[in-house]
């Protein structure tokens, strides 16, 4: 069913519908009233806006959708792909997808069971973009039977699409922005209770754990930077999220809770922050200019890497990194600070 919205559509032929809005209306709402005008404008059309979610690369089906929940589901365990028809492909290629007869449409073969089963005949898709062009998500009309658009309801699809796209670019910046502001809210409490009694690895590892339950990390490591080594530099870990699984973990836990657990490589991924100044991101850390080859022993498998350089009064103090692992072929987020 189509949502009701409480907002009245201005009065007068030339208002456009979407003058009255407020503009402090949640982006929930105004996804679920573009969705209901949408409907409104493309008679027998049901509309989903689908968002891309950062962590997985699956789509997310934003509120306000009126497709089958079983379509709805079957939407959300996949993303973009050139691949499949309608919604990933337009996604993967940024461009329009419009099938008319989704039966008689050979693009259509991969997942023509699964409409079907839902009773969607027909489907127009179109990208959604961001200021900067990027593709952020798709908006899609469905139909229970065949449907050619004509061009002024192609006209208005499109526009409620990128109308679509602001809010979405909107409510990905509110969530960045409360994202950041947990993070501070969590190193402000952690600090203030450092600061209360002085226990330096105990709120460390709070920190760092904290941090970890932010990101949805697994594991996580705070280092600092002190002199010595080799190149007069070393990285000297304050706190572990992670707990020793192997003998050789269980050694290097020794040494973190024992005398100290330096690393003097900091020509690597966990030093390159440091040496740099500038935060790293690798996605396939092995392929980065800056992996060192090798993981050492008791070092959790690597997917994926984020390191960030800590500074006081100018200085690189540290880094604070996230990193993605894998164990038996499952991602794990490992979130590390140093």
């Amino acid at each position: 069913m189509p949502v009701e919205s409480g907002h009245a559509r201005p009065a007068g032929p030339e208002a456009p519908w979407w003058s009255g809005l407020d503009p402090l209306v949640p982006t929930i709402e105004a996804h679920a009233l573009i969705l209901a005008k949408a409907e409104q404008a493309v008679p027998g059309a049901r509309a989903v806006l689908l968002g891309i979610d950062q962590d997985t690369g699956r789509f997310r089906v934003l509120p306000g959708a009126s497709i089958p929940a079983g379509f709805a589901e079957a939407l959300e365990r996949i993303g973009p792909s050139a691949a499949l028809p309608g919604c990933p492909r337009a996604a993967a290629l940024d461009q329009r997808q419009i099938a008319p007869d989704i039966a008689a449409d050979p693009g259509w073969d991969a997942l023509r069971d699964l409409a079907e089963a839902n009773g969607i005949r027909a489907c127009w898709s179109e990208p959604m973009h961001d200021v900067h062009g990027r593709v952020i998500g798709v908006m899609s009309l469905y139909f229970d039977r065949p449907r050619v658009p004509e061009e002024a309801e192609l006209q208005q699809f499109v526009g409620m699409a990128r109308l679509a796209a602001i809010t979405e670019s909107l409510r990905l910046a509110v969530q960045a922005e409360h994202d950041a502001l947990a993070v501070d809210q969590a190193a402000v409490r952690v600090l203030s209770r450092f600061i209360g009694d002085g226990d330096l690895r105990g709120h460390a590892e709070e920190m760092v754990n904290e941090l970890c339950t932010l990101t949805g990390s697994a594991h996580g490591i705070l280092v600092e930077a002190v002199k010595g080594g080799e190149g007069g530099l070393r990285l000297r870990a304050l706190a572990l999220s992670a707990k020793p699984w192997d003998a050789h973990s269980k050694e290097l836990f020794r040494r973190y809770t024992g005398e100290g657990l330096f690393i003097d490589n900091v020509d690597s991924l966990l030093g390159r922050p440091v040496t740099t100044g500038l935060p790293v991101i690798a996605n396939e850390p092995a392929g980065h200019v800056a992996w060192g080859g090798t993981l050492p022993p008791g070092h959790f498998p690597l997917g994926n890497f984020l390191g960030v350089p800590l500074h006081h009064e100018g200085d690189v103090i540290g880094n604070d990194k996230s990193r993605r692992c894998q164990h038996g072929g499952k991602q794990h987020h490992k979130a590390d600070e140093s």
